[in-house]
C-alpha cells in the first residue's frame, strides 16, 4: 500500500477500504503487542515499524477517501451541506474527531 500512497494513484473507494482494513489491524495491536518496555522485548520487535506503517496508510489515504465519501453521503443525506472530514490517527489519539 505504501508505494501507491506516494504515487498518489489510489482510488477513493480503495482508499476507504485501505483505511478500514488498517484500522481493523490497528485495533488488534493491544492483543498482539504486550506493550512492554522496548528493552524487555526480543530484538527487532516490530512495534515502531507497525505503528509507522499504520499511520502512513491510514493518514496517507485521508484525502482520496474523504473525496470519495463526501459525494456518496451528499446523494443520500437530507438538509444543508454536510461538512464531512476524515480524521487522522494523531487526531484520534488526541481525542479529536476530525483531523
Amino acid at each position: 500500500m505504501l508505494p501507491h500512497i506516494s504515487a498518489d494513484d489510489v482510488s477513493g473507494a480503495d482508499a476507504v477500504r485501505a483505511r478500514t482494513e488498517v484500522m481493523h489491524a490497528y485495533r488488534h495491536f493491544p492483543i498482539l503487542d504486550p506493550l512492554l518496555p522496548i528493552g524487555l522485548l526480543p530484538p527487532g520487535w516490530p512495534r515502531s515499524r507497525a505503528w509507522e506503517v499504520c499511520v502512513a496508510v491510514y493518514d496517507g489515504h485521508l484525502q482520496p477517501a474523504q473525496d470519495h465519501v463526501r459525494p456518496v453521503v451528499t446523494r443520500f443525506a437530507e438538509g444543508p451541506h454536510l461538512d464531512i472530514r476524515a480524521h487522522t490517527i494523531a487526531g484520534m489519539s488526541a481525542g479529536i474527531g476530525h483531523g
